[in-house]
């Protein structure tokens, strides 16, 4: 373990090495000028002549500065590309520019070829060799050049090339400008007010005026969790929470949140078979069960994998025809539905379409008993079945076939009155008696209990602003813990009474 942990800074240790003897300016270095103007990349020609030959480059750049034809601090705003162009794509090697952060000497890009090029800059002591063209020193004693050792190029890559691009410099950008850019890059989101405020104290301290502000951000304010911030208001349900390691607050703790529909875009999943498999014994889908109860008065007790999401004070009902049908007793696969209460959405009028379920024979799985024929009950393949890992067969069931009766309109059936709204029995004490629900009706609204979404959910949505005085519900158990459940998501009778049974 220790060989391998130091092998890392010995390789970089013996790479500097490398770098740092190379000759400098080395005897075939070339050299080459940023272009005057902002053109289309300058083909380094020279560099091209031997490609795939594996023999690397070295080039001598002025800085842009210097090596335009206005230095100095007039090159403010311009940028000098190094890139090499591998058959469509020009991939960046190096830049210089002049900023108030820093001098124009060349930088290496970071990317694809960073570890396998190196820059050095320095100034020249004595004059370069002669150009055989124009018969002058290709540089002057005294110079100030980056010299770059380039990787080299591939039998199919195009060559090296040279760009400037000339923009506005900060010296020209107005303040309000470069006070939105700078707030851009360093927080989650500028207000107006605050891109005032920095315009105003640049316009009055210049650059130092951003650096007092990042000097104030670091020292003068408490730290914050953006993440915290972000889970504090958006508040979901944790539907699996057993699988994640922040179940959430119990029901009598603060953030706790309530809903007031009984079923959720989850169940779904579970009734139509997606990310849900059903056991190896053939037993059916998760399904929704209607059943009567004693006491109800016509009314209906609506299940779902055997625990109550609410009742009702007469059957679900959907249309044909023109007439209203009652959803008999039975079971049922839930194809879709709305997380809202009722048909309530935004300001749309009523919509129909926000509980769905199959009148047809609910989804099932026959795994077990298929005498090796497919029959379409929303098992997987045969060849899939028989797939094994590590020696272990491995089962797995799809929707195919239950997704193709949720899109058969003659058998699935819109339920005019919506997702159920959560209700309690009140008039079947042995019922209420198993069930973990507590009455809430005495908080205050909104500073205790707060309407989420209202504008787009109405009431079906409600948040505990408070811890309750204690933890244990209208039968006096304790409440359930979070931590052990598979389904948290709390639900609401409305303000008043809040179910929160798993």
């Amino acid at each position: 373990m220790l060989r391998v942990r130091m092998k890392w800074p010995l390789l970089l240790l013996l790479l500097e090495l490398v770098h740092a003897n190379e000759p400098w300016p080395h005897p075939d270095a070339l050299k080459f000028t940023c272009p005057d103007r902002d053109f289309s990349p300058q083909k380094l020609t020279p560099l091209s002549s031997d490609r795939g030959k594996g023999v690397p480059k070295y080039v001598l750049l002025p800085t842009i500065s210097t090596s335009s034809s206005e230095a100095g601090s007039s090159a403010e705003g311009k940028l000098c590309t190094l890139t090499r162009l591998n058959n469509k794509f020009y991939i960046p090697i190096g830049k210089s520019y002049l900023s108030h952060w820093n001098d124009d000497a060349w930088q290496l890009s970071p990317g694809r070829y960073l570890s396998r090029t190196s820059v050095q800059c320095d100034t020249t002591s004595s004059d370069g060799p002669t150009n055989a063209i124009t018969g002058e020193p290709d540089y002057l004693s005294g110079e100030e050049l980056c010299q770059f050792k380039l990787h080299p190029l591939g039998p199919a890559d195009d060559g090296y090339y040279l760009q400037t691009h000339k923009g506005r410099g900060i010296a020209s950008t107005p303040p309000r400008t470069q006070a939105a850019r700078f707030l851009e890059r360093t927080t989650w989101g500028a207000t107006w007010e605050e891109i005032s405020h920095l315009t105003e104290e640049y316009e009055r301290d210049g650059i130092m005026a951003m650096a007092e502000w990042a000097h104030h951000q670091t020292t003068a304010l408490e730290p914050t969790s953006h993440r915290a911030y972000f889970r504090r208001r958006l508040n979901p349900r944790a539907v699996e929470s057993y699988l994640y390691g922040i179940p959430g607050p119990k029901a009598c703790e603060e953030d706790a949140r309530f809903r007031r529909f009984a079923f959720t875009f989850k169940d779904v999943q579970l009734s139509r078979g997606q990310d849900s498999p059903a056991g190896n014994d053939g037993h059916p889908y998760t399904v929704m069960k209607i059943e009567s109860y004693a006491g109800g008065g016509g009314g209906k007790v609506i299940k779902f994998g055997g625990e109550v999401r609410t009742v009702t004070d007469g059957p679900l009902q959907y249309e044909e025809d023109g007439n209203l049908i009652d959803l008999a007793d039975g079971d049922y696969t839930i194809c879709n539905v709305h997380e809202v209460a009722d048909n309530e959405l935004g300001g749309l009028p009523p919509l129909t379409y926000t509980f769905q379920v199959l009148v047809d024979t609910p989804c099932t799985s026959s795994y077990t008993n298929r005498d090796g024929l497919e029959d379409n009950l929303g098992d997987g393949s045969i060849d899939f079945e028989n797939k094994r890992v590590s020696g272990r067969l491995i089962r797995s069931y799809d929707s195919a076939a239950c997704n193709a009766k949720c899109n058969d309109k003659s058998k699935v059936k819109l339920i005019i009155t919506g997702n159920p709204t959560v209700q309690l029995p009140a008039d079947d004490v042995d019922l209420l008696g198993t069930l973990s629900w507590i009455d809430l009706s005495a908080l205050a609204v909104p500073e205790e209990l707060t309407i989420l979404e209202e504008e787009r959910t109405h009431e079906s949505n409600w948040l505990l602003r408070r811890d309750l005085d204690n933890c244990f519900d209208q039968n006096g158990d304790e409440f359930l813990d979070p931590a052990g459940l598979a389904f948290t998501d709390l639900r609401s009778t409305g303000r008043g009474k809040l179910k929160i049974s798993s």
